[in-house]
């Protein structure tokens, strides 16, 4: 799949690293990645499953608009974001089959 390993590694090690603050007792303990993909060729899509107990993704900021206020957030955590959304993916937090569940899904550049 063509993508920028760089930039898509920062954003992964941004999120990772947000979530483990997120969980002061437990940090980076007894957290899982799970990587798989879907579709084929031009349209294959890369999914990354980030798995554990309390996890939460917080500074991921909404989607501006002209009349919502201006949000603080983690830059680490917006940059990521971008990253994601110009690899045509997108970040989704919420309940999965085995838990908790933070979902990126990564397309070509």
């Amino acid at each position: 799949m063509p993508a920028n390993r760089k930039l898509l590694e920062f954003a992964m090690r941004s999120l990772i690293r947000t979530v483990a603050e997120n969980r002061p007792e437990q940090g980076m303990r007894e957290l899982g990645l799970k990587v798989r993909s879907t579709g084929t060729g031009t349209d294959v899509t890369a999914l990354l499953s980030l798995k554990g107990k309390h996890l939460e993704l917080e500074g991921v900021l909404p989607e501006a608009t002209d009349e919502g206020v201006p949000n603080q957030g983690r830059i680490g955590v917006f940059l990521a974001k971008e990253i994601v959304r110009l690899h045509h993916g997108e970040i989704h937090a919420g309940p999965g089959l085995e838990g908790t569940e933070i979902l990126f899904s990564v397309r070509a550049w």
